[in-house]
């Protein structure tokens, strides 16, 4: 990981934490559904598993909340001291995926007590969080706005070239229908007008 990377002006404001927390539930609800489908699975072949559809509803909502919210609560300051949306770092990556892996061990404990069930789901709610965790890789450091604003200037600006041919053949194509109907008209109006001259 670089020592130093670029960060926002002192001008930069952070994100709104509702607009934070959105999309914190966004991503944590995806990632409990796979836990979900694997949890589910895993019940079909375990003999020894009992859990109840109701229970395991209320396990992974206490679970996304609560710990999507402490995660939230974690990495703001790193965000407002690293005037970065995603400031890197091993403290801004490493405390919010323990506090992932408690809050899923804790409720999986109150729900089923010691017991394979319980286990089971802590491993598959580790694995999925562990596995995330090494697929975005949130120690490294994001970009910046500038960098964002300046790459989606540029992916807008090759947008338009691609279709620069396009959208003139369109427009083209347009004009010319635009003209073949107005002359279709003045031609239509023509003869009826020679028909009611001629009755």
């Amino acid at each position: 990981m670089p020592t130093e990377h670029p960060v926002n002006d002192p001008a930069w404001t952070p994100p709104r934490l509702i607009h934070t927390i959105t999309g914190h539930l966004f991503t944590g609800t995806l990632k409990l559904l796979v836990v979900a489908l694997l949890f589910w699975v895993s019940t079909l072949f375990g003999d020894s598993m009992t859990a109840s559809l109701g229970t395991s509803i209320g396990v992974l909502v206490a679970t996304l909340l609560l710990g999507e919210l402490l995660a939230v609560g974690i990495e703001r300051p790193f965000v407002i001291r690293g005037r970065l949306n995603e400031p890197g770092g091993w403290g801004y990556s490493v405390l919010p995926l323990l506090a992932y892996l408690l809050t899923g061990a804790v409720f999986a404990f109150i729900a089923w007590g010691n017991s394979v069930t319980a286990v089971v789901f802590g491993i598959i709610h580790a694995a999925v969080n562990m596995g995330l965790f090494f697929l975005i890789r949130p120690w490294q450091a994001g970009e910046t706005q500038q960098e964002t604003d300046a790459k989606l200037a540029e992916f807008k600006a090759m947008t338009k070239e691609h279709f620069a041919e396009d959208i003139v053949e369109i427009k083209t194509r347009a004009r010319e229908r635009t003209k073949n109907a107005y002359y279709a008209t003045k031609d239509k109006k023509r003869r009826q007008s020679k028909s009611e001259d001629q009755d």
